[in-house]
């Protein structure tokens, strides 16, 4: 049987989608055999975040790379591990571990796969969208595939760069661990909340690309309908932390939120919560999911709550669109608009019957099309066209 080693390179190990993608993929991948060939996985990515070590209790080879710093030495690392690991494809997840280890993969003759867990130049400033669009077409001759977690991201890339061969891209919904989801409903109290409150809970890190500013504006409109004994708060699952000051570069993004929660008197409104192991028995208990992200690639979030059965109310941007169907498996509002994010959670609010429906239709929609075994099944295919 062939023995095909794969360096799995990722510019983060914190807790977040990406790194629970490359987490499932090394888990699932390693000593995986199939169609005459086996698998060995080998990571290098920073010592930032809990999935380092996660990926080390596996007894995987795990090397404190910090790519997304632009250091020469980090070219010279990954030859040295690609050597001494006969490496024979190189995975990339994110911009900085795209630069190093597409070059090293042409240096060295490697095959290369590249995901970008949201392509979002259209953000950038016209002279710097200019510069990553050329220097990504650049790349496109290093990179034998690209995987794209949803079919939103690879329409963005397709319209800038249109000579990039159809062979090359390929579709992967990011999927869910089952195991993540064998959790038992708590009640409220452990989390210090009380079973009559109206919860609505999103997962997000402190960052502008959360839209955190129009959740806060959505609920002031949202209390405004409702009577003053009805409680309702919204619980922010992600709070920023010191470690990943250099990771999110905004530092004083969630000094500007807190002061909007209190300018707005809803300091009592609205819990930020920090990132902990047991996030998901938190959603679990909370009566509607909301996102109002700006951007996204594909929200592992977002499937985590379908799963948990909530009503969902996301912004219609790429990678939430391709998980909710309007009206079908949640509601998608515009980004940036609080008036509509108020409006929808009012109507779900208001009319059970009808967040449950969207929601058990939620439920078996992800299990269907947002499956972990779909997705390592999907991305392993990848490799073996281009193996072969």
């Amino acid at each position: 049987m062939r023995q095909v080693p794969i360096l799995f390179l990722s510019v983060t190990s914190i807790l977040g989608g990406g790194s629970e993608v490359v987490y499932t993929l090394v888990k699932s991948i390693h000593e995986l055999k199939k169609n005459g060939i086996e698998y060995k996985a080998i990571v290098a990515c920073p010592a930032d975040g809990e999935y380092f070590q996660l990926m080390k209790n596996l007894g995987i080879e795990v090397y404190d790379l910090p790519l997304r710093k632009l250091k020469l030495s980090n070219f010279y690392e990954i030859r040295k591990i690609c050597k001494r690991h006969s490496i024979q494809l190189i995975h990339t997840h994110g911009k900085g571990a795209g630069l190093f280890g597409r070059i090293v993969s042409f240096l060295s003759r490697i095959t290369s796969v590249h995901s970008f867990h949201g392509y979002d130049c259209d953000r950038m400033r016209p002279i710097h969208r200019g510069m990553y669009i050329a220097y990504e077409s650049f790349f496109s001759f290093f990179t034998d595939a690209y995987i794209f977690v949803s079919d939103s991201e690879k329409d963005k890339f397709d319209a800038s760069h249109s000579l990039v061969s159809n062979a090359q891209k390929n579709v992967v919904f990011n999927g869910i661990d089952p195991s993540r989801l064998n959790i038992s409903r708590p009640r409220r109290e452990k989390f210090g909340l009380l079973e009559d409150d109206i919860l609505i809970v999103t997962m997000a890190r402190v960052t502008e690309q959360k839209g955190l500013e129009y959740l806060i504006d959505a609920l002031f409109e949202l209390k405004k309908s409702f009577d003053q004994d009805d409680v309702i708060k919204i619980i922010i699952a992600g709070d920023d932390i010191k470690e990943e000051s250099t990771y999110v570069h905004e530092k004083g993004y969630r000094e500007k939120i807190l002061k909007k929660i209190d300018e707005c008197g809803l300091t009592d409104s609205i819990i930020l919560r920090k990132k902990s192991s047991d996030v998901l028995s938190l959603v679990s208990v909370c009566d509607f999911y909301l996102s109002s992200s700006l951007w996204e690639g594909f929200s592992l979030a977002l499937v985590e709550a379908m799963l948990l059965k909530l009503p969902i109310v996301a912004t219609d941007v790429t990678g939430n669109r391709d998980a909710i169907v309007h009206g079908v498996t949640g509601l998608l509002v515009p980004p940036k608009d609080s008036s509509r994010i108020a409006g929808a959670l009012i109507e779900l609010i208001n009319d059970p019957d009808y967040s449950e429906s969207l929601a058990n239709n939620a439920c078996q929609s992800a299990k269907k099309l947002f499956s972990y075994d779909a997705m390592v099944d999907k991305t392993v295919d990848v490799y073996q066209s281009i193996i072969e």
